[in-house]
């Protein structure tokens, strides 16, 4: 079985996004302050939205394709 690993942030979900809320939710613009609240987020990664819709499940098709 083909096993395709890929770094989902930046790439398949937004992670840009994600930070900007929890900077403007915890009013702060220092780096390790947001990323303290992020680590302090139960299962932040798995609620990353993604960069373009449907990319998961078009990578999930590929990947039963053998492609």
């Amino acid at each position: 079985m083909l096993r395709v690993a890929c770094d989902l942030d930046g790439t398949l979900a937004d992670l840009s996004a994600a930070y900007r809320r929890v900077e403007q939710r915890i009013q702060s613009d220092s780096d390790g302050v947001v990323w303290d609240a992020i680590r302090g987020i139960e299962n932040f990664w798995t609620t990353l939205d993604p960069i373009e819709p449907g990319v998961t499940r078009r990578l999930f098709e590929l990947s039963q394709d053998g492609r």
